[in-house]
């Protein structure tokens, strides 16, 4: 063989024969990969701890912030119901008053009429008792003179 560089043949079976790579190297090249393998599904393990049991804490203020925010809308819902039911009550309340300024309108009206007709009386009666005291006047006057002619004619039938 020209390989061997002149070594005689009966050296040559003194040498191994190699037909096959040895079992050596294979469990090496499975040990590694295995060794891969193993570190890849640690690394997968850590990941998948990470994420389902370490809270991140930016999630963490995210959720506090939604809870915040969870608990300003419920206490606003409820503010805005309170106020749906006053505004109800008030809104009621406004038609009642309305219904009552109606009837004090009315009553006012009518208030007003008789207390113009009683107005109107009293203006009527203020004249009415201008006049007879007018009147009276006169007819007291119109007395006097009637009693001054009786005592004129009394004394004159008097003296004869």
């Amino acid at each position: 063989m020209f390989f061997r560089g002149g070594l005689k043949s009966r050296e040559l079976s003194n040498d191994l024969i190699v037909l096959a790579p040895s079992r050596r190297y294979r469990k090496q090249l499975l040990l590694a990969i295995g060794g891969v393998v193993a570190v890849v599904l640690l690394g997968l393990a850590i990941r998948y701890f990470e994420l389902n049991y370490i809270p991140d804490p930016r999630l963490l203020e995210r959720e506090g912030e939604a809870r915040a925010l969870y608990t300003d809308r419920e206490t606003l819902r409820a503010e805005y119901e309170g106020l749906r039911a006053s505004n109800e009550a008030l809104r009621r309340n406004n038609e009642e008053l309305a219904a009552a300024n109606q009837q004090f309108q009315t009553a006012n009206a009518e208030i007003r009429a008789s207390l113009e007709k009683a107005w109107m009386d009293i203006e009527i009666g203020a004249g009415i008792r201008a006049e007879l005291e007018r009147q009276i006047a006169a007819l007291n006057e119109q007395l006097k003179q009637a009693n001054e002619e009786l005592e004129f004619v009394k004394s004159a039938r008097k003296k004869p």
